[in-house]
Formats: C-alpha cells, structure tokens, sequence
C-alpha cells in the first residue's frame, strides 16, 4: 500500500471511513500485502477503528497492548503472521466479536478476562502454555474456540457446559490429559469436537453423540482411550467425519455406526479391534446406509475371518480409499484381499464375488 497526499485517506485502498463529519477511520483491511515490521501502536489512536484486519503478512515483534484500548473494535485479524511475545489485555474492547490471533508464535498464557461479547476466539498453532481458563464459559457468546497446535497441559475445564451457543471446540494437538469431560456432552450447539492428539484417557462416554444433534465432526485420534467402541450416536445424524485412530479401542465395530448415514469420513485404524466371526462383520453391513462415505479405514487392527460378500456390496463406492488405506502392509496382522489376476476395472466390479475372501497374514 503506497501513501498519496493528494487523496484523502478515506479513499485509499483498504480503508473505509464513517459517514459523518469529520469522518473517522473504522474500517482497514491489508489483507496480504506482504507488508513487514511491527504493528505500529499508533494504530490504538484509531478511536473510531471497528475492523482492523492485517493477516497474511510478515508482521513481527509483539502485537501492540495499544490495540487493547480500541473500545469499538469488532474485528481483530491478525492470523498467520510472525508475532510474538504475549497477547495483549483485550477485556476493555467490549464489542469486540472476532479475536484471530491464530498461526503466529505467541508465548504465555491465556488471559482469564476477555471481552463480554466474544464470538470467536482463535488461538491455534501458537507456543501458548499453562491451561484453558474456566473464566472462559463466562462468554455466554462464544460460538468458536480454537486453541489446537499449542502446548495447553491441563483438561477442558468442567465450565464449558456453561457454553449455550459453542459451536467449534478445537483444541487439538495440545498436552490435554485426564477422562473425557462429561461436560462438553451437554453443549447441544456444537458443531465440531477437536480432542485427538492429547493425552486424554479413560473409556469414551456412553451416551457420547446422544445429546450432540448438530455434531459434524467428531476427533478424538491419537489419545488414550480405552475399552469398547459405545452403541452411541443415537441422535447425532449429522455426523459427516468420525475419527478414533490410534487409540486402545478393543472389541468389536458396533452395528449402530451404520445409523451415522451422512458419514463421509470413517477413520478406525490403529487400534485393538477384533473380529473373529461373521457376526463381528455386521457393521460392515449397516454402512450400506452410510451412503456418501468416501473414506474407510481400519487398518492396523486385530481383523480376521471372512466378510460374506452380501456385507460389502457397498465397496465400489470407497473403493480406492479403501484399497489405499485398509490393506496396506503393516508388521502385524492385517486383512488383505484376495483377487484374481485382473485389471483394476474388473477388480472393482469384482469386489462382491463369494470367491473373493479376506484372511489375515502376518
């Protein structure tokens, strides 16, 4: 953005003004400019700034705590960007809706005052440490936290079921540890639940999807949980993405994954489930109903025995993901399938013929 005196600064690009005399700066959007070096503190003179919005750029140093003065500020976006060093003290902008602070490389801690009408607070892939604030569930009107790719060591605080409109809870790839939070259960607004890659322990809840009917995508990969997979999901009919890879689930594929009918992500691999008859087999079954599922995989578990071909006249659909990511060598028992020598076309067509069987090698 180059400066030219001879325009007024209302109408230089990126900027809005308001409407009355004399006009004021409420709006500056710069956008991915390439634009590098501190955010000047002279920014926090913008007495009637409402939307400040400077992501994807090279901004560096710390965010300036003069921003936190801004008291008619809406919109603060300051995503993917080099800052460091702390975040300011933004209780005091109390129309603020959107905080984005994401992707950058923040220290410290998360504040335990925040503005009373935040919408969204965006914390993801900074070096933040110590724990989520229960002070947090006093925003009555957040509607996204995320927090992922930090190094949060604590558990969801218990508050949260005090969130009435949370939709997005992202704080995955932290230090998170202790049980499943029966808690976030009774969020009946949200729309996606990010756990996976934490340590968080125990057996999932179960009534887990029973109270969730607007869920869209549940991710609880790479943690430690334990025991069987619950026959849950009783109202979470808008399910699109459920991934529990790589944890210590054992037993066997409940049937009533197949009542999950917008699925279109099924991830399972990396765990102890077992099969060991053809009863075991029936979920495969039930996700005929999964009609627009598109990736599958349960590789690297404790699978034997043969699926009746009647159970997986579905395949064709998830064919390739299927292949690619369910029958890939592993150094321990997995399923392969046994095809005639054809070409790819005629395996796909073939995948339902009673000579085609699944056994499990070593």
């Amino acid at each position: 953005m180059s400066r030219n005196d001879s325009i007024h600064f209302c109408n230089w690009e990126g900027v809005r003004c308001t409407l009355k005399n004399p006009r004021r700066v409420a709006s500056l959007d710069l956008t991915n400019r390439g634009l590098v070096g501190q955010i000047s503190p002279s920014l926090g003179n913008l007495s009637f700034l409402q939307n400040l919005l400077l992501p994807k750029n090279a901004f560096t140093a710390d965010i300036p705590p003069s921003l936190g003065h801004l008291r008619r500020l809406r919109h603060l976006y300051l995503t993917n960007n080099t800052l460091q060093g702390r975040i300011p003290n933004f209780a005091n902008c109390s129309y603020l809706k959107a905080l984005w602070l994401d992707r950058n490389n923040l220290v410290g801690q998360i504040h335990t005052e925040w503005p009373p009408n935040l919408q969204e607070l965006q914390l993801a892939n900074n070096n933040l440490s110590g724990t989520i604030p229960p002070s947090l569930a006093n925003i009555t009107t957040l509607e996204t936290f995320h927090c992922s790719l930090n190094n949060l060591e604590c558990n969801v605080p218990d508050s949260f079921a005090k969130f009435s409109r949370l939709k997005y809870l992202l704080v995955s790839a932290n230090r998170l540890t202790g049980r499943f939070q029966q808690a976030i259960l009774n969020i009946s607004t949200l729309v996606d639940l990010g756990l996976a890659a934490n340590q968080i322990t125990g057996e999932l809840p179960s009534n887990l999807g029973n109270h969730l009917p607007n869920l869209h995508g549940l991710f609880l990969a790479a943690n430690l949980f334990q025991g069987y997979i619950p026959n849950l999901f009783i109202n979470a009919s808008k399910l699109t993405l459920l991934d529990m890879s790589r944890n210590n689930l054992t037993g066997v594929v409940p049937s009533s994954i197949g009542k999950l009918t917008k699925l279109s992500w099924l991830n399972l691999e990396f765990n102890k489930l077992e099969t060991h008859n053809k009863q075991d087999w029936d979920f495969m079954e039930s996700l005929a109903n999964c009609t627009e599922l598109r990736i599958f995989s349960m590789s690297g578990n404790r699978l034997e025995g043969h699926v009746p071909a009647s159970q997986c006249e579905w395949l064709p659909q998830v064919w390739f993901h299927w292949m690619h990511l369910v029958f890939r060598r592993q150094t321990f028992c997995f399923l392969k399938m046994l095809w005639p020598t054809e070409s790819n076309s005629q395996r796909v067509r073939c995948c339902c013929n009673p000579a085609i069987s699944f056994r499990c090698i070593c």
